[in-house]
């Protein structure tokens, strides 16, 4: 099932990527290509768990997986919905400060030295444990922590950011809908987008407490709503098509403003 939920991961997500750059061609907004950006992030790390997962985990597919999946696909998930419901001003201020912590992530997380980890047995490298190691353990970053602190910090602020933007933002949207009973549609977008930005939430929260067993469903799970969320809402897919094309299979503002 590892295999399955880390295949299903990278692959919602990239079609969720081909729907998002589609409907900014279409018409164009910030939320729409930063969702973009981290949607291909989190498919990129389904992508590193899949070739691990088939095999065994390498040194290259943790610091992928690192980078991509727990570092950046949080922050700018949540800063798509902050430039859907935020200001500008305040969206690009913070998108100034993500870009610097991702850069820092980025130069750290490919040129750590992970060749060894104090909780190691002796004369064992990291590899050589990779190849024995369960597929739940090598996510488990309490029990077996393997990047140094400060890519940890960087961690920590980055999902801070991207947890109270995304799911903050979403919930303070779809709880502001409900008690106006305004613009339904966004009302339950939010609602599965706030699924979906819980679930990985939740899946990385839980590694830092040494449970990593449902690490991979969550993932998956993820993936599939926050993809659910965007195809229902107006504000991401106002038509249907057939993608980089003006083939238009549904015009859903048309039928919206109809009823």
């Amino acid at each position: 099932m590892f295999l399955f939920y880390s295949v299903m991961t990278a692959l919602l997500s990239f079609i969720a990527v081909i729907f998002l750059l589609d409907q900014y061609m279409y018409k164009p907004k910030a939320y729409k290509i930063v969702w973009a950006i981290g949607l291909f992030v989190y498919g990129v790390a389904g992508v590193a768990q899949t070739f691990a997962v088939y095999s065994h985990w390498t040194l290259l597919e943790y610091r992928i997986w690192f980078l991509t999946g727990a570092i950046l696909s949080a922050p700018y998930l949540g800063m798509g919905t902050f430039y859907l419901l935020g200001g500008k001003k305040w969206a690009h201020s913070l998108m100034a400060i993500i870009g610097v912590f991702s850069v820092y992530a980025l130069y750290r997380t490919l040129t750590a030295n992970l060749a060894s980890a104090p909780w190691l047995p002796a004369n064992e490298t990291l590899q050589q444990w990779f190849t024995t190691a369960s597929f739940d353990s090598v996510v488990n970053t309490k029990q077996f922590p393997i990047m140094p602190n400060d890519i940890v910090i960087v961690i920590i602020v980055l999902n801070s950011l991207g947890a109270l933007t995304l799911v903050g933002g979403a919930a303070w949207s779809a709880w502001k809908l409900f008690r106006t009973h305004q613009n339904s549609n966004r009302f339950f977008s939010m609602i599965l987008i706030v699924i979906g930005g819980l679930a990985p939430t939740a899946a990385g929260t839980l590694t830092k407490f040494g449970i990593s067993g449902s690490f991979y469903l969550l993932t998956f799970v993820g993936a599939l709503f926050l993809l659910v969320g965007y195809l229902v809402s107006l504000d991401v897919t106002a038509v249907f098509r057939v993608p980089f094309t003006k083939k238009i299979l549904l015009n859903r503002e048309t039928a919206t403003a109809g009823k």
